[in-house]
């Protein structure tokens, strides 16, 4: 029966904590290249405010202001109440305002697309060719307006 000699077994166990230290090493210089998910913008304030017109129209327009973004994610659409729609976002400042409206019966906004999906309220974004969903907490509700 073979009996590994000390020595032996000293190179054997250098030799795996060397890989191990080289599969570490590999693993998180990774990490740092890719992007990892939810920090490529910080969400400093989201709100909803319903709204009426003198029309009979109604809805809820869903404003998210989002600050420290990279440029080069694409903010595809939004989901509040189960309800996702097209997000439109603008550059103010330092800071980029997305915005999505729910129209509550039928609406005078040309193109109106929506989709009901139950999901919880969430931003959709896309960065490269991966789409992620950032879930919203907390959404602060503003007094309804009368147009």
């Amino acid at each position: 029966m073979f009996m590994p000699l000390k020595q032996d077994i000293i190179i054997m166990t250098s030799r795996n904590i060397i890989i191990f230290l080289l599969i570490t090493i590999l693993i998180s210089s990774c990490a740092v290249l890719a992007p990892s998910k939810h920090t490529l913008f910080t969400v400093e304030k989201a709100y909803y405010q319903s709204w009426m017109s003198d029309t009979g129209e109604k809805g809820t327009d869903v404003h998210i202001a989002l600050v420290n973004v990279d440029g080069r994610v694409s903010f595809e659409s939004l989901v509040f109440r189960g309800i996702k729609v097209r997000a439109v976002s603008e550059e103010k400042g330092n800071k980029v305002i997305v915005r999505g409206t729910i129209n509550t019966g039928p609406s005078v906004i040309e193109n109106y697309e929506y989709e009901v999906t139950g999901a919880e309220n969430s931003l959709i974004y896309s960065f490269g060719k991966e789409t992620f969903v950032y879930p919203l907490k907390n959404i602060e509700r503003k007094k309804t307006r009368f147009d």
